[in-house]
Parts: C-alpha cells; sequence; structure tokens
C-alpha cells in the first residue's frame, strides 16, 4: 500500500506581527474590554458574599451577642445531625 499526499507542501512564509507601541504610534487604539454590571446583579453582590445571606449571618450574630442563639432545641437538633452523619 502507498500513501501519496494530496497536494505539495508548500514552504513557510513569514508574519510581521506590530508590537503594542508600533500599533498606538500609527495612530490605531487597540479594542478595550468593557463590563456592565446590571442592577440585578449589584443587589444581588450586596446581599450575598460568597453564597451567604448576610441578612441571616447578621441575625445570628446579634443572637449570639445576645446570648440567645444556644437553645436546648438547637442543641438537641446539631447533636443528632453528627451522630447522622457518624452512623
Amino acid at each position: 500500500m502507498q500513501i501519496r499526499p494530496t497536494s505539495s507542501i508548500q514552504s513557510t512564509q513569514s508574519i510581521n506581527f506590530q508590537s503594542h507601541n508600533q500599533v498606538e504610534k500609527a495612530g490605531n487604539s487597540l479594542p478595550t474590554d468593557q463590563l456592565e454590571i446590571s442592577p440585578q446583579a449589584r443587589m444581588l453582590e450586596m446581599s450575598t458574599s460568597d453564597g451567604l445571606r448576610m441578612d441571616r449571618v447578621s441575625d445570628i450574630r446579634t443572637q449570639i451577642a445576645q446570648g440567645n442563639y444556644d437553645t436546648p432545641d438547637k442543641l438537641e437538633m446539631a447533636i443528632g445531625r453528627m451522630l447522622d452523619q457518624i452512623a
């Protein structure tokens, strides 16, 4: 079996790249990227941080500071969850 090329290989050609400074000197400006954040995204950004609900975090911090956060019911629930994970 013989394999024959379908076309001939041509020689390489040099490519002339202009540097960033050469483009600016020539009066051409490079395109720039832009990012626009919608009002909805800004509201979401303000209300969450890494997936946390900051209003809930604030409420829990207040409860801890006032001594109201640790209750027997919450302790029992936490122990139950821990035992579920172990068993």
